[in-house]
């Protein structure tokens, strides 16, 4: 899969440390995900090896105080309950969904789909960040609103 953002996002992204040939090794995301029995699909990998490790650094949600967002797909499994994604989320989202970050004071978690929507969760609260990950990290990087999925 190949990214194309536009050249904002792609400013940004790049002093972040993400280039466009970002080929990281997925070897410790694979194994937590199959330890907490999530099936990997396409998307996911190619989001991982492309974007593992990054920090994206952003104005809070809904303010203009500083946060972050950090795509490790590993730290974002362990600290995200599956259940939450097969019982509530995916339903929602309409595509199976797999953890590979966490945002906004570590309170989000950012999950990817089979058909490469990037959505957000905590707890009752889910929204659909972007329907592509272009999409989606441009709303992270320009705090634009995200999309609240009823339910």
């Amino acid at each position: 899969m190949k990214f194309c953002f536009d050249e904002k996002s792609l400013s940004l992204l790049r002093r972040a440390g993400w280039h466009s040939q970002r080929n990281v090794k997925t070897d410790l995301y694979l194994l937590n995900w199959r330890k907490d029995g999530y099936t990997v699909f396409p998307h996911a990998l190619e989001f991982a090896r492309s974007f593992g490790g990054i920090h994206l650094a952003h104005r809070g949600y809904g303010s203009d105080a500083p946060d972050e967002s950090h795509f490790d797909p590993s730290v974002a499994t362990r600290r995200f309950d599956r259940a939450w994604a097969v019982d509530k989320y995916e339903g929602l989202a309409k595509e199976i969904l797999i953890p590979v970050g966490q945002g906004y004071s570590g309170h989000l978690t950012f999950l990817i789909g089979t058909q490469g929507g990037f959505y957000g969760g905590y707890d009752d609260y889910f929204c659909r960040i972007g329907k592509t990950v272009e999409e989606a990290l441009a709303n992270i990087l320009f705090g634009r609103a995200f999309e609240k999925l009823p339910g």
